[in-house]
Parts: structure tokens; C-alpha cells; sequence
């Protein structure tokens, strides 16, 4: 009861409770690629987001990708339901993340840099700070996901333009029939 209390309490200020939950169970199932008594970390995460742990009612997530970088050893996978895509980033768990982690000075040239790759607004008098070994993680694995993310909200635009295709179709045909030519 309590629970409930409370997922209506945070409902009510626009708080979705079972996103979160999920966002959090993919976050955790990220660890996966480390622990040595699995052989392979996608059948893990999958395992982990199948059982949805998370308590929550709603679409559980399916595994799109996982991405990798040797170079800084940054780790991310890619996860979706009916209605978002995730990205979650593992945290800290090697010497080379720890390298990352205290890379934290903001460069300036280097936030600079990111800033116009990524076209990211810069308003005058407002400062941009990110986390310099954030960035060149990122930055270490920016190509294979966003070909993954590219390819899923591609598949989802396909989806998106055959339901309106359809409906074009019927409310177009006034009511005789459905013309599947889109």
C-alpha cells in the first residue's frame, strides 16, 4: 500500500516510477561485462532485463546493441520498449576508467571541440563544463552508437509511417475499404 502511495504521489508530478525502475535495471545490468562468470555479457544483459527485476508493470526492454572501446574501455548498451530507447554507459570498474575519472578538469579546448561536433549551443555569458574523461570516452564510442541509434529510430520511422499509411488509407477511402497502397 505504502508502495503504491507513493508511485501515485510521483505519478502526480509527472515521475514515472516504472521508467525509472528500468532505466535503473538496465544501468545495473551494464556490470555484466565485467563479471568473470559470464562468457558472453549480451546473453547476460538480456537474461537481466528479461526477469525485470524492476517490479514495475509495462513493456520490459530488449537488448538492441552493445558498444565497446578498447582504447578507454567504455562499455554502453543500447535497449528499448514499445514506446523510449535507452542508453546506459557502465560506471568505473578498471584501471583505465579510473584514468577517465580523474580527467575531470573541464579543458576548455576540448569542451570547445565537443561543443561543435555535437552542435550543441553555447549561449554568450553561459559556460559549458563537461567532464574532459567523460567526453573522450564518449567520443570513443560516438560512431558505433550512433549507427546503432540511427538504425533503430529508422526502424521506428518505418513503423510510425505504415500506421499512418493505413490510416491515410481508411480515412481517405471513406469507410470502403482500406487501400493498402499507402
Amino acid at each position: 500500500a505504502a508502495d503504491a502511495a507513493t508511485h501515485a504521489a510521483a505519478a502526480a508530478v509527472g515521475f514515472d516510477y516504472a521508467l525509472a525502475m528500468r532505466a535503473a535495471l538496465l544501468c545495473e545490468s551494464t556490470y555484466h561485462s565485467v563479471n568473470p562468470s559470464y562468457d558472453n555479457a549480451a546473453d547476460a544483459v538480456r537474461d537481466h532485463l528479461a526477469t525485470d527485476a524492476s517490479g514495475s508493470d509495462g513493456p520490459t526492454l530488449r537488448l538492441v546493441a552493445e558498444v565497446r572501446s578498447a582504447a578507454t574501455d567504455t562499455y554502453a548498451v543500447v535497449a528499448r520498449n514499445v514506446t523510449h530507447l535507452f542508453v546506459a554507459f557502465r560506471g568505473s570498474c578498471s584501471t583505465r576508467n579510473v584514468i577517465s575519472d580523474l580527467a575531470y578538469d573541464d579543458d576548455a579546448a576540448t569542451t570547445a571541440a565537443f561543443a561543435a561536433e555535437c552542435n550543441l549551443p553555447t549561449p554568450p555569458g553561459q559556460e559549458l563544463l563537461l567532464h574532459r574523461g567523460f567526453v573522450e570516452a564518449y567520443r570513443s564510442l560516438r560512431p558505433q552508437l550512433h549507427l546503432v541509434l540511427e538504425a533503430e529510430l529508422e526502424k521506428e520511422l518505418e513503423v510510425d509511417l505504415e500506421r499512418e499509411s493505413v490510416v491515410l488509407a481508411a480515412t481517405e477511402g471513406g469507410g470502403e475499404g482500406v487501400d493498402e497502397g499507402g
